[in-house]
C-alpha cells in the first residue's frame, strides 16, 4: 500500500465504522460529517456520546423485573366468559405507569395485567417487550423477554430509574404482548421535570 493512498482508505474505514455504529446504535450517537475541499473528514461530540453512554448504562443497571399470576383459570375464564374449545386467547387487561411526572433519580414503574386462556396445560409462548421513547425516537429497549404462560391473569412488572443524564421532556414506554403472530401494544407517557 502506497503512502499517498493511506489517508483515503483511513478516512473510508472510519466512515465504515461511524455508518455501522449508526445502526448499531439507532442513529443516537451524536455525529457530525463535514466535508471539504474534496477531502472528507469525521470530527464527533465526544462529551455528548460518553455522556449518552453513561445514561444507558445506568439505566440498564437499574432495571428490576417480576411476574406472578394473580388470578387462576377458572376464575379468569369466567371474568372474560371464555367458552372451553374458543382457542388460545390473551386479553390485555390494565397498563399502568406510575408516576406521571418525575425528576432525575427517581424510579418509574410499569405494569402489564394480561389474561391467559384456552392455552394447553404445557402454557403459551408470550413475548413481553418493553421500549423506552423520546421524541419519537427508541433509546432503549427495557425488556424483551419469552416466557411460558398457563391459563390464568398474570401480572408483569418492570421498575427502572431515570439516569441523571437524561434530557428533560416527555418520554413514552411502549409495551406490547405478542403470541401466536398476534401483538397487543398499549403506550404510556411520562414527563422529566
Amino acid at each position: 500500500m502506497s503512502r499517498k493512498n493511506l489517508p483515503l482508505r483511513i478516512g473510508l474505514y472510519l466512515v465504515a465504522v461511524i455508518c455501522w455504529l449508526l445502526v448499531m446504535l439507532q442513529g443516537c450517537v451524536p455525529l457530525f460529517l463535514a466535508a471539504g475541499a474534496g477531502a472528507g473528514y469525521i470530527a464527533t461530540d465526544k462529551k455528548a456520546a460518553h455522556r449518552f453512554d453513561r445514561s444507558l448504562h445506568e439505566l440498564a443497571r437499574s432495571i428490576t423485573t417480576s411476574a406472578r399470576r394473580i388470578a387462576g383459570a377458572g376464575p379468569t375464564a369466567r371474568r372474560y366468559r371464555y367458552r372451553k374449545g374458543s382457542g388460545a386467547k390473551v386479553r390485555l387487561q390494565k397498563c399502568v405507569l406510575t408516576p406521571g411526572t418525575v425528576h432525575h433519580g427517581d424510579k418509574v414503574t410499569t405494569v402489564m395485567i394480561y389474561a391467559v386462556l384456552g392455552v394447553p396445560a404445557k402454557g403459551l409462548n408470550i413475548e413481553e417487550k418493553r421500549e423506552l421513547r423520546f421524541k419519537g425516537n427508541k433509546i432503549s429497549t427495557l425488556q424483551n423477554t419469552s416466557i411460558r404462560r398457563t391459563n390464568g391473569t398474570w401480572k408483569s412488572r418492570l421498575v427502572f430509574k431515570v439516569p441523571q443524564s437524561a434530557l428533560k421532556g416527555t418520554y413514552e414506554v411502549r409495551q406490547q404482548i405478542s403470541f401466536q403472530g398476534k401483538t397487543l401494544k398499549t403506550t404510556r407517557k411520562f414527563t422529566l421535570l
